[in-house]
């Protein structure tokens, strides 16, 4: 905002923030369905502990439902434990977040090429490798 910076990469509500101040977007990801998180285990903590897998995941299916049902009521929540930036904390649109689903196979497929592409992956995987859909609540 000073002009030393040429450019950032931001994640909200930085970005609404230094909107607000004047700066200009020139790139998001905003209406392009993508989600926001993404939740990962490891081989060994599935194999090891997959009740408690599945449990985190309904857990968090939960929040999804209440923020849903109510988002205003979740405000104080969401300035106390996400650190809303102050201008923000009163105008700043609650996000409503949906129960966990599977990626598609494209968008896996898509991210697994370009990490091939890249180098960072070296091991040959297919969908069902990687996203495993039976823990889901």
């Amino acid at each position: 905002l000073e002009g030393k910076v040429p450019g950032a990469a931001l994640p909200e509500p930085l970005v609404s923030l230094v909107e607000m101040k004047g700066a200009t977007v020139v790139a998001d990801d905003r209406g392009k369905g993508i989600a926001p998180t993404v939740l990962t285990f490891t081989d060994a903590f599935l194999n090891s502990r997959p009740e408690d897998a599945g449990k985190f995941l309904a857990a968090v299916s939960r929040a999804a439902a209440l923020i849903s049902e109510d988002p205003e009521a979740m405000r104080p929540v969401m300035i106390k434990y996400a650190r809303v930036p102050e201008p923000l904390q009163q105008s700043f649109a609650i996000p409503v977040f949906q129960a966990p689903t599977l990626p598609t196979r494209e968008l896996v497929g898509n991210s697994y090429t370009w990490l091939r592409e890249k180098g960072i992956l070296k091991k040959e995987l297919v969908y069902d490798d990687m996203v495993r859909g039976d823990l889901l609540p």
